[in-house]
């Protein structure tokens, strides 16, 4: 069983293998990093590297905007659904009210903190909400939302230890940014 985060774009990267990357310090991989930590004070980065598969709507560059954005986001969520069934997945959590509406084809998008099934074949995918960790939402301001996404996102990790994997150090995570 795996868990696909899912973020909107990458300001920092057009490299598809950066998204939601931990690096640097305040990028939103980095702050989701941080929600774990509040129930697992040894992790890091490069356990977070191993434990989620990680994906963004719009891979290369920055969203759409204006007219056509939501036919756009919505055709995204579509190849991120196929991309889940190669990956074997069984949790996406979608990050943002726009990346949690683009997967509206195949379900009412669930509320923060809760999750809707989504049927795919042979197999049921759960879709999370979470709010954005961008550190301009101020849902997370609130102590007991914060607790409340880092307990989810350590329970989700907890299903998705790959065994006989060593986590990459920290500095090897800086050697792999482009």
């Amino acid at each position: 069983m795996r868990t696909l985060l899912v973020g909107l774009d990458n300001p920092h990267s057009k490299d598809p293998s950066m998204a939601l990357y931990p690096l640097p310090r305040e990028a939103t991989g980095w702050r989701i990093v941080q929600l774990i930590k509040q129930h697992d004070d040894d992790y890091s980065k490069g356990k977070y590297l191993l434990d989620f598969a990680r994906c963004n709507l719009h891979p290369v560059g920055r969203a759409p905007s204006g007219a056509g954005a939501r036919a756009k986001d919505r055709d995204a969520a579509m190849f991120v659904m196929y991309m889940a069934a190669q990956l074997n997945v069984d949790e996406v959590v979608a990050f943002g009210r726009r990346v949690t509406g683009a997967f509206s084809e195949f379900c009412t998008p669930p509320e923060f903190l809760q999750s809707k099934p989504i049927e795919r074949g042979h197999r049921i995918v759960r879709l999370w909400s979470l709010p954005h960790p961008s550190g301009r939402n101020y849902w997370y301001n609130d102590i007991d939302n914060a607790r409340a996404a880092g307990r989810l996102l350590c329970d989700l990790r907890h299903r998705t230890q790959i065994p006989h994997r060593v986590a990459p150090t920290d500095e090897e995570i800086r050697e792999m940014m482009p």
